[in-house]
């Protein structure tokens, strides 16, 4: 990204990157990603256009920007270091919460932007890059049995796929019941009874 997130922003710089942020966010709930342009960005946000590439290359990045401050909310960052045994289950806790918090903003942007266009993508290649720094942090990968990129791949498709199924296509199920199917597409057998139905 081109604006550097390790430095300290000054109040105007805070104010620039949030309405940038706020008028991306949307404009994905109205349209396609694909139709918006750097000159509706800056018009909406009362920018100019020099100032956008003062903190943005373009559109994909300002995106990625998007992405940083959800799953920093969230409480995923790519400098945390966990215990390997919650690394799983607390990419997949503060996603769920994140989801839920914004589940009808996120069925709008879904409403708008296919679930397999550049939108869908950009987000689970972040996802992706910050869990396998998160791991790569974590985790001795010279001790481990698999390639860690092999693990990075099965957790983010895993915890993609349960938060796709549970959200986006309307199965109204408990959060018991949606770490239950995660735990047992993980680890379990997949006919055996749940101790989670209604």
């Amino acid at each position: 990204m081109k604006y550097d997130l390790a430095k300290k922003p000054t109040l105007g710089s805070r104010r620039t990157l949030k309405s940038f942020s706020t008028t991306m966010f949307q404009l994905i709930t109205k349209k396609s990603f694909e139709k918006i342009t750097v000159n509706e960005i800056c018009r909406l946000s009362e920018y100019p256009r020099a100032t956008f590439y003062n903190y943005f290359d373009d559109k994909y990045d300002l995106l990625n920007y998007c992405w940083y401050l959800i799953f920093t909310q969230a409480g995923v960052r790519a400098d945390t270091v966990v215990a390997s045994q919650d690394t799983f289950e607390e990419c997949f806790d503060r996603l769920y919460d994140v989801f839920d918090q914004y589940r009808s903003i996120i069925k709008l942007i879904v409403r708008k932007n296919p679930i397999n266009d550049e939108l869908a993508l950009s987000f689970t290649d972040y996802f992706r890059r910050t869990v396998k720094r998160i791991f790569t942090n974590s985790f001795d990968e010279s001790k481990m049995t698999i390639p860690l990129d092999l693990i990075v791949i099965q957790t983010v498709e895993l915890i993609l796929n349960v938060l796709e199924w549970d959200f986006l296509e309307d199965h109204e199920i408990t959060r018991k019941q949606t770490y239950y199917y995660l735990h047992v597409l993980l680890l379990g057998n997949p006919f055996q009874d749940s101790p989670c139905k209604k």
